[in-house]
């Protein structure tokens, strides 16, 4: 059987092992990682999220697919950094709770320290996650990923579909991903 049971207690699918479901698999966690939704809270406050957000969630998840690819052991999840965004924009819907608020608190720090910048005193000697905290991040990151993964799905399946009927549109849309995911210009 191909199915495991995850941290929720649900029965979740494994990777694909073979065949063109894997090939599809594999390409549909590349578009995720560089044109895949970014989740956030809903409420409409972050939408639109920073440049700066955006371009290193990508690189995040970019490295995260990677990982993914290289192991079956790695349960797919978003970055750190997706979760944090999204805790953000939780934040500002409503009051976080005292363990949110370390688990915000932590990632903020630890993206802080990524990007080399000064940490401010009040995230200096946050005591690290407990094991709830942990598995409640690693809830939100499996949750966060599931829910962009089936936007890629389905819009992949959609251009597929569509390629299908009309051969023209496959090098119309060719050109428009190409343009789209130029990563030298998107990264520098």
């Amino acid at each position: 059987m191909n199915n495991q049971q995850n941290i929720f207690g649900e029965i979740a699918k494994k990777k694909p092992t073979k065949g063109k479901h894997k090939e599809d698999y594999y390409v549909n966690l590349l578009m995720w990682a560089i044109q895949g939704p970014i989740i956030v809270h809903p409420g409409g406050w972050g939408d639109n999220p920073p440049e700066t957000i955006t371009s290193n969630i990508s690189m995040n998840r970019l490295i995260q697919s990677m990982a993914i690819t290289k192991s079956e052991e790695v349960t797919p999840m978003a970055p750190e950094l997706e979760a944090m965004w999204y805790i953000s924009t939780a934040s500002l819907e409503a009051p976080l709770d005292r363990d949110w608020t370390e688990i915000y608190m932590i990632l903020m720090q630890r993206w802080m320290l990524n990007q080399g910048k000064d940490v401010p005193d009040f995230l200096c000697g946050i005591p690290e996650l407990n094991d709830m905290q942990r598995n409640d991040l690693k809830r939100l990151r499996e949750w966060i990923f599931k829910k962009s993964f089936e936007g890629v799905k389905r819009k992949c399946k959609e251009m597929k579909q569509s390629t299908l009927k009309n051969p023209k549109m496959e090098t119309l849309l060719l050109k428009k991903t190409t343009t789209q995911t130029d990563l030298f210009s998107k990264f520098g």
